[in-house]
This record gives C-alpha cells, structure tokens and sequence, in this order.
C-alpha cells in the first residue's frame, strides 16, 4: 500500500527576503531566511534551504547559472538553475560576499562579479566555478553595491560602491579607478545605472545616510540631487527605462519615486523595513523584512504582496499538550489553532532562537548562552546562563514539573527550572564527543554523542543514584541523527533511532535493524495508542512490538522535509514541515 503526502497549507507566508535576482523567462530567484526560492508558475520552489551557509544576504541568477553567498565567505554555484550545488574556488577569500553583479544579455561572455565585506572583489568568467581577486586600483576593499552597465557593446563598465566611495572599470571588473569626486567620506550602498547610459552617461548612488548623488559623466564627478532620510539608508536604486522614473527603497519601509530626475519625489510607505529593490523590465521587486515579496507593475505607486510564497525560517515541529508549535532560528515560534497559527510573542527574545521545549504549560527557549521561560503565556523570563558551551540538545523533563534537561557542546549536562533553579551533572560526557540528543529515562538523562573521528554514535545512561555516565549502546551511523523513544513502562518496547537504523533494547542488550537503508526523518509513538511509528524518506513503518514492521510506501514530497509530528485529531495525522513552513500531512495511520 502507498501512502502520499498532501499538502494542506502553511504556517504563515511572507518571511525575510534579504535579496532578489530577476531570472530568465520572467523567473524571480530570491534569497530569503530558509534559502534559496525560485519562482515556478504561480508557486515558488524551494532550491537550496541550508539557510546557515547563506547569512550574508547576496545571489545572482543569469542564464542558468546561480551564485549565492555562503556565510563565513566563499560562494556556492549552480550550474544548473539549483538542481546541484557546488563550492566555488575562490582565492582562499574567507570574507562574506555581500553583492553580486553580472554582465548584461548582449555580453559576449558571461562575467559574475562579487564584492566582499573586506577583501575586495573577485571576478568570475565560467559561470562562478572560479574566482580570482581583481583590486588593481582599489583602496577601500569593503564593497556594498555592484553595477554594470546596460550594454557592454562599446566598453564593459562596471561600477562599484564602498565605503570611501565609488570605483570604475571600463574593461568588466579587471582594473578599477576612482570615480569620487564630491563622494569623499561618503559610504554609498545602491547604484542605478541610466538605461541611456551609452549616450548620457548618467548613474544615481545612494548612501547609508539617504543622501542622493548623481553622476553625468560616468562617475568623474558627482553632485547632490536629493535628502531622501534623516540618516535613513537607501537601500535600493531603480532607473526605469518607460518614463524615466527614478525609485528609490528605504531602509524605514518608504517607496520614493521621481519622474523629474530626482527634483521632488512622492513617498508610498510599505508599512515595514525594505531589504532590498530590484526592477525587471518595469515591474518593481521589493523584498520585506516580514511580509516577503511585493510588487509593482506602475512604477512604485501601488504595491501588490505575493500571497503564494511562504519562506520562513521554521525548521522544527514540537508538541505542546493538545497543540502543535513551529519554530526556526530566525523565523520566530508560531502556535497551530484550530483554523490557523498564530505567532508567540518572541520580541524579547534576542535572535536566533537555538531551541524549545515543552513542559506542560511552561515554554522553555535556548538563546544563545541563555534559557528563557515563557510564564503566563505572555512574558520571556532568563531563568539560566550557561558558561559550558554552546546549547545542543534540550528537553523537557516529565517527572519535574517546570523543569528542562539541556546538553552542551563541551560535554556537560543541566537541569534547569523555570524559577531558576540550576543543576549540572557532577560528571562530564567523553572528551572529543558532542551531545547530538537527549531525553529523560527513569529520572535520569540519557545522551547520544557523537564520535567523529570513528564514525559511531554513542548512547551514555547517567545512573541516578552514582551519578556518573556509564555507556549503554554503540552504534556506526554514517548520518549523524539520534532519537529517542523510552518508555516509562515496561511492557512497551524501548527504541534509539541513530541514523538509518532502529535500535531496540532486549534483556539489557541493544539490538540494531536498518529499516530500508535511508536516513530515518521521525521515530513517533502514535498518541493514545500502542504503536510506533518511523518515517525515512520512502517509507512509513508502523509496529506493537518493534520486532514485526508494517511497512508501506511514503516517499517525501517535493522540496523534501525538515521535521514531523503526529496532530491531535481524531484520529491523529502525520503533520510535515516543509520549507519555509510549507504543512504536509498524510492519510490516518
């Protein structure tokens, strides 16, 4: 038998749009919280949603190729519009690239240019497979904008934007001269190039400061045009070709636009802080810090929201009592209701969320070094600030009301209350090893951790009356995932998932099975029953005594999924989460 994953809607759409690429065919390619987004028909795909490789906020689409920032320098490409993704070779450059810039459609080669936040820009000619550095005439490596120009038939000019100004290059980003004058000590952000530029030789730069500077002879010399904020950033420059309007986005959420060349503007406020602008053809592109994606087809009067993108960061699912919560890093911790979800109040809460967990009606939260308490439902207190490492694993511990385990990466284990009382287990986990899950059996904590160096995984039990860790199971897992599945009784049987692998405890002894050879996504007690459930990428199987397994085809719908969970109903489903908070679910089990 088969069953098939539908899906039935999501946690909330919009999200974080951090940049915008337009793409061939109309396509639109954006780099958001949880990734990389491409447009398909009226839907969006999600192509690479390792949003930690991706914090420094830039990519670039052109021809099929795709060039994103990876977060601690270096870049990823695709050569095949996202299907495969590859590291690029990039001069040993460790710093964030933070823009990307590429040469226009009647080029006679594609050329990718990257600015980086302190070491210069680097240049690309094979679709961003490699890179080399190209600062011959730089004097300020922290770039903030790229732009080439609209045709390169006559020469190949590109210009860039740093923090002492603004650079030129008439040979495509190999060599690079000043093109300063009336910019000096100005931090621009946005370039718009004229789309006359061959014949007026005109281009607009924007600066952190909202000030307005404009160019008529190829950036030699500049002028004030506009004050466009108070210390407010410009963070995008459009130049449109049908009416010659001039658009600028501001930090603040405000749309400017001009129709006479920057001498009065009229202002359209989106309501919430812009991250970025980009135009296609004459339609407007504007990425939110919230809402994700709107809009403009009359250059910036009116804006329209993409209601069919979803690209949030939430990459957890977590039962709360009767109800479901959502969370990621960055993208907040949201509360399924009965018709929809509805955000928990975070604002106190500094970013990322690390991770929650549940304890009856107490909500716990690792943020960074600290654990906070939800109390009432309506205010976070720290209750915790843990010096030992970085918090791995975290769960709520069943038998103390109002408590938490959490695990840190150096190996040592607390017990946390909401009212803030903190115990740590006298004795480290092994030296080299780091927590990688936790759960609470017979009062005390059970770990897994894992050995990288030997490729096992290893479970080790703290005997509560010693207090010392003694090591209860070993396992060779090639993927590094653990679950835990112990039961407070004992007629029901006791289960460790670590990576493809189920492992059952029988007369004090562990007994390993693979499934189907895939990693295993869930290991699941289905609520008020007594079967368990395991969900891989193909299959769901479903036991009474994890000797017999019921099997039956589940293969991972489109985009693949992050985590899951059963939904009390009646009877319960099988909840998904997708990228960006995409919900899936499947027939009754």
């Amino acid at each position: 038998m088969e069953r098939v994953w539908c899906k039935f809607g999501v946690v909330a759409p919009g999200g974080m749009v951090i940049g915008i690429s337009p793409g061939v065919a109309g396509e639109q390619w954006l780099l958001t919280e949880s990734g990389v987004w491409r447009s398909a028909n009226e839907d969006w795909l999600s192509v690479h949603s390792e949003r930690r490789q991706l914090r420094a906020g830039a990519l670039v689409e052109t021809v099929g190729c795709v060039a994103v920032a990876a977060a601690t320098g270096g870049i990823l490409y695709s050569p095949n519009r996202g299907q495969h993704w590859y590291a690029a070779w990039a001069d040993d450059i460790t710093s964030p690239i933070t823009c990307f810039a590429a040469s226009p459609g009647d080029a006679a080669n594609l050329t990718l240019l990257a600015g980086s936040a302190d070491a210069g820009i680097l240049r690309s000619a094979d679709g961003g497979r490699r890179w080399s550095l190209v600062n011959v005439g730089l004097r300020d490596y922290t770039s903030l904008a790229l732009a080439t120009a609209p045709s390169w038939a006559v020469g190949e000019v590109v210009f860039a934007a740093t923090a002492d100004g603004v650079y030129r290059s008439p040979n495509g980003g190999r060599a690079w001269k000043r093109a300063n004058r009336g910019l000096e000590d100005v931090a621009i952000q946005a370039l718009a190039i004229s789309p006359d530029f061959g014949s007026d030789a005109t281009l607009l730069a924007g600066a952190e400061d909202g000030r307005l500077f404009q160019s008529c002879d190829q950036g030699e010399t500049w002028i004030l045009i506009s004050t466009l904020g108070d210390a407010t950033p410009i963070n995008g420059l459009c130049w449109l070709a049908s009416g010659g309007w001039l658009v600028a986005g501001m930090g603040d959420g405000r749309i400017l636009r001009s129709a006479d060349h920057g001498q009065t503007w009229e202002s359209v406020a989106l309501g919430e802080p812009l991250l970025t602008l980009i135009q296609s053809g004459d339609r407007l592109y504007a990425g939110l810090a919230e809402r994700g994606l709107v809009h403009s087809e009359d250059a910036g009067a009116t804006w329209r929201n993409n209601l069919a993108l979803a690209a949030r960061d939430l990459t957890r699912l977590v039962e709360m009592g009767d109800t479901l919560l959502a969370y990621g890093a960055t993208g907040g911790i949201w509360r399924a209701t009965e018709e929809t979800w509805e955000r928990i109040v975070d604002l106190e809460l500094q970013q990322p969320i690390d991770l929650i967990a549940a304890v009856g009606d107490v909500l716990f939260a690792a943020v960074g070094a600290d654990i906070a308490a939800l109390l009432e439902g309506e205010r976070w207190e720290i209750v915790a600030s843990i010096t030992t490492g970085r918090i791995v694993a975290m769960v709520g511990d069943t038998c103390e009301a109002g408590q938490v385990w959490i695990a840190t990466s150096h190996g040592s284990v607390w017990r946390i209350g909401a009212n803030g009382a903190a115990w740590c287990v006298p004795e480290m986990l092994a030296v080299g090893e780091e927590p990688i899950a936790l759960c609470v059996y017979q009062r005390a904590p059970v770990v897994a951790t894992l050995d990288r160096s030997a490729g096992h995984v290893h479970i080790w039990r703290m005997e509560a009356a010693s207090q010392h860790w003694s090591l209860w199971c070993t396992a060779a897992a090639a993927w590094s995932g653990a679950q835990f599945l112990l039961a407070a009784a004992d007629s029901a049987p006791n289960l460790i998932a670590v990576g493809t692998q189920i492992w059952r405890l029988e007369d004090d002894n562990w007994i390993g099975q693979d499934l189907d050879g895939t990693p295993i996504l869930r290991l699941l007690r289905i609520r008020e029953s007594a079967r368990i459930s395991v969900v891989t990428e193909q299959h769901c199987f479903t036991t009474l005594d994890a000797i017999t397994w019921e099997r039956q085809s589940l293969p991972a719908p489109e985009g693949g999924l992050l985590d899951l969970a059963f939904l009390n109903s009646t009877p319960p489903r099988l909840i998904g989460l997708g990228p960006g908070g995409a919900l899936w679910s499947t027939e009754d089990l």
